[in-house]
C-alpha cells in the first residue's frame, strides 16, 4: 500500500514539475535542437454567432447531463423500493400440509 502511494505521489509530482532546460537537451542526444515554431493562440470567439453557438453548446451538455442525473436517481428509487419490498429475495418454501389427526 505504502509502495502504491508513493508510487502516485511521485507520478504526480513528475507531471507538475517541468523538466529543467538542461535536462531537456541532454534527451535530445544532441546540443543543437531545432525548436518547432509556436502555435498561435487564439482568444474566445469575437463574433456573436460563435459566441452564441458556444452558450447554446454548454447549455445543451448540462441539460443533458441533468437528465441523466435525474434518471440515474430514479432507477435507484426503483432499486431501493425492489430491496424494500424484498422483491430479490428467494421465496419462501411452502409449509407442508395440515393433516387431521
Amino acid at each position: 500500500m505504502n509502495f502504491l502511494r508513493s508510487a502516485l505521489v511521485l507520478s504526480l509530482c513528475l507531471m507538475v514539475c517541468p523538466c529543467p532546460s538542461g535536462a531537456e537537451e541532454g534527451r535530445a542526444g544532441s546540443s543543437i535542437v531545432a525548436k518547432a515554431p509556436v502555435p498561435k493562440l487564439e482568444s474566445s470567439p469575437t463574433d456573436v454567432r460563435a459566441k452564441t453557438e458556444l452558450y447554446l453548446f454548454l447549455g445543451w451538455m448540462w441539460i443533458l447531463i441533468f437528465i441523466v442525473l435525474y434518471v440515474l436517481r430514479q432507477k435507484a428509487k426503483q432499486a431501493d423500493d425492489l430491496v424494500r419490498y424484498r422483491f430479490f429475495d428467494e421465496p419462501e418454501p411452502p409449509s407442508p400440509p395440515r393433516t387431521i389427526a
